[in-house]
């Protein structure tokens, strides 16, 4: 809001100046309107930062994976199944938010194709079967999963990461542009 506006409009109103009080009212409202959409809009890109730090933290989870994978042992065993729950996890939260809650992210990120086209799918089904062979004490097919999910995940997070650069303050160009 510009400097005094509040003040102004009501020293207007005060005055019984009508029409240049309901003019700043409106500016006000326009302003206020503004601010509302930069809010969303930060919160979509906040949004779409936190799905990114998640999925280098799966991206970390999975390198640490294949590390323990290479030597196995009981505790190695026990933090890598506590792994495979927190990239499940991480997984679910990044997937759930690309496909199940686009309106909390920018619109422009969520509408590009290379966005649309990611298959969570593939990426539970590995770490499901990483899961069976570590059961199984199927150690290096475990790691040979491993790896094919690192790859995916960082296949993902570059994915995600060229999109994210690709997007603008939507809701806020848009409001500004027709004004012009």
């Amino acid at each position: 809001l510009r400097e005094n506006q509040m003040k102004n409009a009501v020293d207007s109103l005060n005055k019984k100046d009508l029409s240049t009080a309901s003019k700043l009212q409106d500016e006000i409202i326009s302003n206020l309107e503004k601010m509302n959409l930069l809010a969303e809009d930060v919160l979509q890109y906040q949004k779409m930062h936190d799905m990114l730090n998640s999925n280098e933290k799966v991206n970390e989870l999975a390198q640490n994976m294949i590390d323990a994978l290479s030597k196995p042992d009981q505790a190695k065993l026990d933090q890598l199944q506590k792994a495979m729950d927190k990239i499940d996890e991480l997984m679910k939260q990044i997937s759930d938010l690309v496909q199940k809650m686009p309106q909390e992210l920018p619109e422009e990120f969520v509408n590009q194709p290379a966005i649309k086209e990611l298959n969570f799918d593939k990426m539970n089904d590995i770490s499901q079967t990483v899961r069976d062979n570590i059961n199984k004490g199927n150690f290096n097919d475990a790691l040979k999963q491993a790896e094919e999910l690192l790859k995916q995940t960082q296949k993902m997070l570059k994915t995600l990461q060229e999109n994210s650069d690709q997007v603008g303050f939507g809701s806020l160009d848009k409001s500004v542009s027709k004004q012009m």
